[in-house]
């Protein structure tokens, strides 16, 4: 099971999953882990690895290129940067990450644009921001996959205190 702090902003919890997933399928990590600061540099390279599994799932290498080449990118500015977030829904930050790592932009260039404020510009070119905010607090608490259609499958069967229990575990009302 995957979980992910749904306080975090829509995009950085796609960036989540992807990162976790290498953990899960590449890794075969299946003792519990927790991974605390995705995108910052002086972790093992296990999260470094993560990191770039997650961005390349989200955005191929061929992926950005084409964007690059459609929208005839010289220059990659805020406008540019915000437009290609919302396109393969990536949060601001690994969109940046991930132009400063195939050299697209200068580390320069990238330092400036990390200090940038994203949502006013992005409502300023017309886009809903919701990519770039934590989630409802409705939606904070939700399961999504197998485990909670498994586990409603199955709740005739379990004692309820299990029931309740693997519930609990699984952050769903039961």
């Amino acid at each position: 099971m995957i979980a992910v702090n749904s306080k975090m902003s829509i995009g950085r919890q796609r960036f989540t999953m992807g990162h976790e997933l290498y953990h899960l399928e590449v890794e075969k990590c299946n003792e519990g882990k927790i991974c605390l600061s995705a995108l910052h540099t002086g972790r093992d390279d296990s999260e470094k690895e993560a990191d770039m599994f997650a961005s390349f799932l989200l955005m191929p290498y061929e992926a950005l290129n084409w964007f690059e080449s459609r929208n005839q990118i010289d220059e990659w500015t805020m406008k540019e940067i915000i437009d290609l977030s919302q396109f393969y829904k990536m949060s601001y930050q690994a969109v940046l990450f991930r132009l400063r790592y195939q050299g697209k932009i200068s580390q320069e260039k990238y330092e400036d644009l990390k200090k940038e404020q994203v949502l006013p510009n992005a409502r300023l070119l017309g886009y809903d921001v919701v990519l770039y905010c934590e989630s409802d607090e409705k939606e904070q608490w939700s399961v999504l996959g197998e485990y909670k259609r498994l586990l409603g499958k199955n709740a005739k069967i379990l004692p309820e205190s299990l029931y309740r229990q693997f519930c609990r575990d699984a952050f769903i009302e039961g």
